[in-house]
């Protein structure tokens, strides 16, 4: 919890996360979710599945570049965790890392 106070608090602007939102501002949460997911070494399907949201929401706002790095990283948290087995004791099964795989490496193509 230390590295959050360091890196992310010590910075911190003050943002209204309860209201309805854009776009933009949706992705820049989900972006936030992951950076502090990533400091906290957070399960490999979290951060998975953070990813695939954000890449979802750069399909309605389109940036492609954006768009399929985000995929990328998507597909290599999936894949990390199906090799891990960090899914384990989760609500996601091996059939739904499998699934969400195959489609990112199909959307990929």
């Amino acid at each position: 919890m230390e590295i959050i106070l360091e890196k992310v608090s010590s910075h911190w602007v003050p943002h209204h996360f309860s209201k309805e939102r854009s776009i933009i501002n949706a992705i820049n949460t989900y972006k936030l979710a992951s950076y502090c997911g990533a400091l906290k070494k957070e399960k490999h399907i979290v951060l998975a599945g953070i990813c695939l949201r954000i890449a979802w929401l750069y399909r309605i706002k389109p940036n492609q570049g954006t768009r399929r790095k985000i995929f990328k990283f998507a597909l290599e948290e999936y894949e990390a965790s199906y090799s891990t087995v960090d899914f384990s004791g989760t609500q996601v099964s091996e059939a739904r890392i499998l699934s969400r795989w195959r489609n990112l490496m199909e959307d990929r193509q």
